[in-house]
């Protein structure tokens, strides 16, 4: 896949605005047409995006798929201070509605993030009663629109955007990822003509996965807490953490070690340089390998 580099950074923050944390949990590299409907190809993973504890009171979640190169030119000088996650997009910012003409909508394109009809594709959503919501999005299918075809081999990407409808409060998102060395880049989608279109029961199957992987049955729990961050050689835990391993995890979800939990030190020192997740049977959290 043909990545987009717009910032070289070694850093660790989740997109934020008001209480609320946007990540993305997975992104498939190229996508394909199947019945006049576009969607991952064989092999890749559904787009999953976790929206937790979000402070709107009344979410409309539009999901427009734009040319990549577009949304580059778009950025052109605009700070992106996220690794691997989506970027929140300052609502007073001109640049907010980031790229050019909407190429395509996802399935799930404006409905609201409180709508039980898609279980599927907008599920888990909790109401915490503190005025905020979590909720996550799951986008296996996208038609054409926008008045110009997909071109094969181009890069397209999905931008997340969150609405308040009750008062019209907008927050725009694009979809970065972290390559592994600390690069963030733009995730761009290479449409492939040639490519088969992977079932959208796969793909639910998938997300399912990539969501258990990650923790997510819970919104409620909390960010699991260690230091140093970044760190070379040794995660320290809190001595009276409860858990019974660690599970390692790239940033894409892969598993890259377990070990028991026989102390409240984890040795991650031959991990190579780059952004991971540790997860625990108390919770989980990102950290930074030097």
């Amino acid at each position: 896949m043909r990545k987009i580099t717009l910032l070289l950074a070694l850093m660790l923050s989740i997109s934020t605005f008001a209480q609320g944390t946007i990540e993305v949990l997975s992104y498939p590299e190229k996508f394909a047409a199947g019945n006049a409907i576009f969607g991952p190809a064989v092999g890749e993973d559904p787009i999953v995006i976790r929206c937790t504890k979000i402070a709107f009171s009344d979410v409309d979640c539009p999901s427009p798929i734009r040319d990549t190169s577009e949304m580059v030119t778009a950025l052109s000088g605009l700070t992106i201070p996220a690794t691997g996650n989506l970027t929140d997009i300052d609502a007073t910012n001109s640049k907010q509605n980031i790229g050019g003409a909407n190429r395509g909508f996802s399935i799930i394109h404006q409905m609201a993030a409180q709508d039980a009809t898609f279980p599927d594709y907008i599920r888990d959503y909790v109401d915490h009663g503190d005025g905020t919501m979590s909720f996550v999005l799951v986008h296996t299918r996208w038609s054409e629109g926008g008045g110009q075809a997909f071109v094969n081999g181009n890069l397209y990407t999905l931008i997340q955007r969150i609405f308040n409808r009750t008062d019209g409060t907008s927050s725009s998102a694009i979809t970065v990822k972290d390559d592994g060395t600390g690069t963030t880049v733009v995730a761009g989608m290479e449409y492939d003509d040639s490519a088969t279109i992977e079932s959208d029961a796969t793909l639910i199957s998938r997300a399912n996965n990539i969501l258990n992987t990650l923790g997510a049955k819970s919104f409620n729990k909390e960010t699991v807490s260690f230091y140093p961050n970044p760190v070379q050689d040794q995660i320290h835990f809190s001595k009276d953490i409860q858990t019974k391993s660690y599970k390692l995890m790239s940033i894409t979800g892969a598993v890259v070690k377990e070990v028991d939990a026989s102390s409240s030190v984890l040795d991650v020192s031959e991990l190579s340089p780059g952004v991971y997740i540790v997860s625990t049977d108390a919770g989980f959290a990102k950290f930074i390998k030097l």
